[in-house]
């Protein structure tokens, strides 16, 4: 009969056993990275996130000024909304001459702006006033060698005594490669202009973080354009 009596079991000394409490300094520092690069992560992909929203706001609000632009010409016989009007004194730039069609009053309405503005351009920005957006200002005329060959501004003259031959509105029939010539894009001022081949003024290339413009075309499609696309668009798309 086995005897369970503890007083004739034997006595085994306990086996040491180490405990260990907390981390190590190596695996903190590991944590630590990995946390580090974790953080990295998300912070870009919400970057790209919010970049992406940001440039998605501004096609939108493109394709609002292509709409407003149509309307114009339909109540203008045919005419390409000017990228400026002016009566021998005083400038109205494209935008401007815009507010009617968007019940906007005025050369200064922020609520009638504000959907049709780059969300990009904020209060106080240099060109707040002028939405982030420039017009071709000279959108009619193909195979020029040089910009003074290429035309007439597009601009409507008003109540001028003595109209300057180079300034006057273009009608949508005399746009040639509409699918492929610019009409609005990115830009630091209230026009885009073509300097001559492979050079232009004012587009804003790096807003949106890619090196490229988004562009209205007069057919009324939205693209991204590089420096020599925008170029290309303004200058002589039909090459």
């Amino acid at each position: 009969m086995k005897n369970n009596d503890p007083s004739n079991l034997q006595q085994r000394p306990a086996s040491p056993r180490n405990y260990r409490w907390g981390f190590s300094l190596m695996e903190m520092l590991v944590v630590i990275v990995i946390i580090v690069v974790l953080a990295t992560l998300s912070f870009t992909m919400v970057s790209k996130i919010r970049q992406s929203s940001r440039s998605t706001r501004c096609v939108m609000s493109l394709g609002q000024i292509h709409v407003a632009s149509q309307i114009y010409s339909q109540d203008h016989n045919g005419a390409v909304l000017p990228g400026e009007s002016w009566d021998g004194s005083t400038h109205l730039f494209w935008h401007w001459i815009l507010r009617p069609d968007l019940n906007g009053h005025g050369v200064w309405d922020g609520e009638a702006d504000g959907p049709l503005r780059c969300m990009d351009i904020k209060e106080g920005h240099q060109n707040f006033w002028a939405w982030g957006y420039g017009a071709n200002s000279r959108p009619g005329m193909e195979g020029a060698a040089t910009t003074a060959m290429q035309g007439s501004y597009n601009a409507e003259q008003v109540n001028v005594a003595s109209p300057t031959t180079w300034q006057r509105t273009f009608r949508q029939s005399e746009i040639t490669n509409p699918s492929r010539r610019l009409f609005i894009c990115d830009a630091e001022e209230w026009q885009v202009a073509a300097a001559g081949p492979g050079v232009s003024s004012f587009p804003s290339y790096d807003r949106h973080g890619k090196g490229k413009c988004n562009t209205l075309f007069f057919d009324g499609h939205i693209g991204s354009l590089n420096k020599l696309e925008v170029n290309k668009a303004m200058y002589d798309p039909g090459r």
